[in-house]
């Protein structure tokens, strides 16, 4: 007697092959029995006709690492179909942790995770916190380079002394074994930033016996794109590392068109024999804090350092010529930067506004309200900037290597703000308006984002539909599918996800949480 049966519902396995329709039985978590019409019994019986089920969404590009510590409902994540979540990118994880640079590290994170209260020191320790949460989806996560180098030298902008890469190395080496799944890094944030190709390939290497990722957020996404993909590249074939290139995209509008050379590029490397492969989030906006646009240098010493020389009235000078010329350069505005989040109750209502919009309402130049905006917050200010344009985004998508990224979080969808919509509907855009306009078909798109990233991490029991595979299943209805959230109004769930299934226990049903709290932590094997 199984558990239960989804009974003659078209299957998408996963493969990318063609649709089939069966039964799926599942017992105890487990995926135990497929087939034309299983005759054995089982104490419920679902009603799988003119629906479709594919496996649970495997999410590769996330920061759920910070945002379930603080609510493991994963709302946001399950409702648009997702079952497993891989945090730690873009060079920030909340472990390891140095005790005397906690608070460097509390600020360097804020915008994913304000609030955090950071009891451990190791990754192991971190995992450990992270499963006394109970998520209600799985997790698997990456330890940040930008996490590393505060725990061994803070923000100084400098190159680490031999001692100083060794604690990183040592402090890498000791989450591998914790089971991280590799390593990423930040390349637009300090410190990544101030880290050279030498460091980053020595760093990664600690990954490389255990056959990890060096997943990279690249020091240019913009005008050196190809030179940032061969930098990564390079990192790749000195470290030994399977390279992952986070969050794929073409922004700044005088380099829109490169992404057929840059997706090219990265498949080129490949056929050269390097292990590299790449993810990408549907939109042509992408999110992340609002200090981004001041220049590196202003970023030494952390958060204290950077509020330091806003408020310095020379530095400050110095800072927003900085900012202006380099935007002038790119053909960047402030009509384009949406400010999504604020801290404090007093520039609440900023958020929704562009820097523009807001700017105005106050009187202000735009760059002066930035600056004054972030000293305010103490730079927790998040941000939603429109730099790419769709055809760069559907380029990069088509691809067979791209695999499917949110670069968003585990968030209520009750959440302050107006955060980006990826946070709510990656997967469903995917599979209804890039399958609609004949991108690809489903099936390959729902390749993308289960077999595809459980192959590239090694999660051998998930992401296909199979027996003995984990059961995280999602049932939907493909011709209701769509994302639904907007820019303006992001936190939407999307239609057309009736139920999901999270190591068998049922997390979603009729676009409700059940409040079922069945992930797992996954550790690299």
């Amino acid at each position: 007697m199984f558990d239960y049966i989804i009974r003659q519902v078209r299957i998408v396995d996963g493969t990318g092959s063609p649709w089939t329709i069966g039964d799926v039985a599942v017992q105890e978590g487990i995926i135990a029995a497929m087939g034309k019409h299983i005759a054995v019994g089982a104490h419920e019986i679902i009603d799988g006709r003119g629906l479709t089920l594919t496996p649970g969404f495997i999410d590769i590009h996330t920061h759920s690492d910070f945002s379930l510590l603080l609510d493991g409902s994963a709302a946001s994540r399950l409702l648009q179909g997702v079952t497993t979540e891989i945090g730690g990118n873009c060079g920030m994880s909340p472990a390891p942790v140095a005790p005397e640079r906690v608070d460097m590290l509390k600020e360097y994170t804020a915008f994913f995770g304000h609030g955090i209260n950071y009891h451990w020191q190791t990754y192991a320790e971190f995992l450990d916190a992270l499963a006394a949460q109970r998520p209600a989806v799985n997790f698997g996560g990456l330890v940040g380079h930008g996490t590393l180098r505060i725990a061994a030298m803070g923000f100084d902008n400098r190159q680490p002394t031999a001692g100083e890469l060794e604690k990183m190395q040592q402090l890498l080496d000791e989450s591998m074994q914790a089971g991280a799944f590799g390593m990423s890094t930040g390349l637009i944030y300090a410190p990544g930033c101030y880290a050279d190709t030498n460091e980053l390939a020595k760093v990664a290497a600690a990954v490389a016996p255990y056959g990890g990722i060096y997943e990279t957020h690249m020091r240019n996404e913009g005008e050196h794109l190809l030179e940032s993909i061969e930098e990564a590249a390079e990192i790749g074939r000195r470290s030994g590392a399977r390279v992952q290139i986070a969050h794929h995209k073409v922004v700044g509008r005088l380099n829109w068109g490169k992404g057929k050379q840059s997706q090219a590029l990265i498949a080129q490397l490949r056929a050269q024999g390097l292990d590299i492969a790449n993810d990408q989030y549907p939109y042509t906006a992408s999110a992340t804090t609002i200090t981004t646009i001041f220049p590196d240098w202003a970023h030494v010493g952390g958060v204290d350092g950077l509020l330091a020389r806003l408020s310095n009235p020379d530095q400050r000078t110095a800072i927003r010529t900085a900012v202006l010329e380099s935007m002038e350069k790119r053909a960047e505005r402030f009509e384009d930067i949406l400010i999504s989040e604020v801290k404090t109750a007093a520039n609440k209502h900023f958020e929704g506004m562009t820097v523009a919009e807001a700017a105005l309402s106050v009187g202000q130049e735009a760059i002066d309200f930035v600056i004054d905006l972030v000293l305010a917050e103490r730079a927790g200010v998040s941000a939603v900037t429109f730099a790419m344009c769709e055809e760069d985004v559907q380029t990069i998508l088509a691809h067979p290597l791209t695999m499917i990224g949110s670069d968003g979080a585990s968030i209520a969808m009750s959440c302050s703000g107006t955060p980006h919509p990826r946070n709510f509907g990656t997967f469903a855009r995917v599979l209804s308006k890039y399958v609609q306009v004949g991108l690809f078909s489903f099936e390959e798109g729902v390749r993308k984002m289960t077999a595809a990233p459980a192959g590239r991490l090694g999660l051998f029991n998930r992401g296909l539909i199979r027996p003995g595979m984990a059961a995280d299943l999602v049932l939907l209805a493909s011709d209701e599918l769509r994302d639904n959230g907007t820019f303006n109004e992001p936190k939407q769930a999307p239609s057309g996800i009736l139920k999901v299934w999270v190591n068998g226990q049922l997390a979603v049903t009729d676009g409700q949480l059940t409040g079922a709290r069945a992930g797992q932590i996954l550790r690299r094997q």
